[in-house]
């Protein structure tokens, strides 16, 4: 099942700053069911939700910075 951009960016949304959606999502969607960069966006969430039980909010800049101080620019 594939999500059209603007669903995947929605439950993002809530994945990252919703703390009682998040763990609905969580329990739900599989990162694999989102395409590109937003998986590892996902993916980053669900483990910091595992560790935390709570959404990564503002800390998503810190679970993401290999990516956004990456030389590789398709990173």
């Amino acid at each position: 099942m594939a999500f059209t951009t603007f669903l995947e960016e929605n439950l993002l949304t809530l994945l990252v700053f919703d703390p009682q959606r998040c763990k609905i999502i969580r329990s739900v969607v599989e990162p694999v069911m989102f395409s590109g960069f937003n998986r590892d966006i996902a993916t980053r969430s669900y483990e910091y939700i595992d560790k935390y039980k709570k959404p990564p909010g503002d800390h998503i800049a810190d679970l993401l910075e290999d990516k956004l101080t990456s030389q590789n620019k398709r990173e």
